[in-house]
């Protein structure tokens, strides 16, 4: 695999990363979600959006691939920043 999924949305608003979509240059996705989420008063990530998936923990996705996730693009979740993207294999 030569390239990361997008992030193609976000709905956790409490995340420091998320300011007008996920802003963290990449994140890993694991079995309670997005552990890249950090909650606190100071946000976070880079000026653009251009988050990707950089690892995934969930070995039971049809997507995940060697720990890599194989989806084209990846939509999170509001609340507990779930992968809505999660297909079970």
């Amino acid at each position: 695999m030569t390239t990361m999924p997008k992030v193609d949305n976000c709905a956790t608003t409490s995340c420091s990363f998320n300011h007008d979509g996920c802003t963290a240059f990449a994140m890993t996705m694991g079995k309670q979600g997005c552990v890249t989420f950090v909650e606190i008063g100071t946000r976070g990530g880079l000026d653009r959006v251009t988050a990707q998936v950089g690892a995934c923990q969930r070995a039971d996705c049809t997507f995940n691939h060697n720990l890599e996730c194989g989806a084209d693009a990846v939509r999170i979740g509001a609340g507990d920043a779930d992968c809505l993207t999660y297909q079970a294999s």
